[in-house]
């Protein structure tokens, strides 16, 4: 009985001085983060051409991640003591555009370039050491995107290094002029499946007054994110005289589908056969005013969607944070 009372009474003097000290704050900062943990992120390919031919010469694997970037965040938490607390912050990531993929020919090229934005939730425990005007403080938790894409574009100066069955865009006109296609430009939008990474933080809080202090820390974020869909938005060749063509029905003789859907099972079969049945059943506007069946059905609606394997983006990194924070 006594034994009972005695835990009871520690309990509850836990609680109350727990009630006691507890403290709601908000926080506020900006920063920015650059990519660790560098991986195979892209490749650079060499070729050499010889009229409408490509021959190979050399493959080199690019390393980095999509971690760099900007960073926004706001963190309501609240302190069960002086030295314990619970957080749960929100913030808006957006990188710049970084070179993913390149292919070079003399002065001929075709880059691939992505860019993205999230948004985050990152629920955590906040450790604070001392109670002075300068408190180191530590956070750990979890890394959750909830909203966001991620952008790809693609660019050629020669549309031949994109696929060699674009040399069908090529003719001579009324005048006798040969019409080329001279550049290439493509957009595609990636959705990405849930996912669950890591973050960690080691700051120094220095207080103004009572309620307002300020903060530096440092920002270490484990994040991978599993593609799940994606959609070519803008597909285009222009001409050597200024014309421009929309090329999106042309992507599927290069095995570039509007729709697509990243799975870890595909059937290859059942995908060969669907692409076979649906292939040259739509009819295609070339430049030179011809009208010929190249387009396919296949991968041109979110019902026929292109399946391929999962794969996922690299998003670790470590950053610099500073802010504001103020306790009610």
């Amino acid at each position: 009985m006594k034994k009972t009372f005695l835990i009871s009474l520690l309990i509850s003097g836990f609680l109350i001085s727990t009630q006691l000290s507890a403290q709601f704050y908000v926080g506020a900062n900006v920063g920015y983060g650059v990519p660790i943990t560098p991986e195979p992120f892209g490749l650079t390919y060499d070729f050499v051409k010889d009229g409408n031919n490509f021959t190979q010469q050399n493959i080199t694997n690019q390393y980095s991640n999509a971690g760099q970037g900007f960073r926004a965040s706001v963190q309501p938490g609240f302190m069960f003591n002086e030295n314990f607390g619970f957080e749960l912050g929100v913030y808006y990531f957006a990188s710049p555009e970084i070179l993913v993929q390149d292919t070079i020919s003399g002065d001929g090229f075709y880059k691939t370039y992505t860019n993205a934005w999230h948004l985050r939730l990152t629920p955590a425990l906040l450790f604070k050491a001392g109670t002075g005007d300068i408190t180191p403080y530590a956070k750990v938790g979890l890394c959750i995107p909830v909203a966001g894409s991620v952008t790809a574009r693609r660019e050629a100066n020669d549309p031949l290094l994109v696929n060699e069955q674009f040399a069908i865009l090529n003719y001579i006109n009324d005048n006798g002029d040969m019409i080329t296609a001279d550049r290439f430009d493509l957009e595609a939008e990636f959705k990405g499946q849930f996912s669950v990474g890591f973050e960690s933080v080691a700051g120094i809080d220095y207080a103004l007054n009572d309620n307002l202090s300020i903060y530096g820390e440092v920002a270490f974020t484990a994040l991978r994110i599993r593609r799940a869909t994606s959609e070519v938005k803008i597909g285009i060749a222009t001409m050597s005289d200024g014309e421009i063509y929309d090329i999106l029905p042309l992507l599927s003789l290069g095995s570039v589908y509007k729709h697509t859907e990243f799975v870890d099972v595909i059937d290859l079969i059942e995908i060969d056969n669907a692409i076979n049945e649906s292939s040259n059943n739509v009819m295609v506007d070339l430049p030179n005013g011809l009208t010929l069946p190249l387009g396919t059905t296949y991968g041109s609606t979110p019902e026929t969607t292109h399946k391929i394997l999962a794969s996922d983006g690299a998003y670790s990194a470590i950053g610099i944070n500073v802010g504001v924070r103020f306790a009610f």
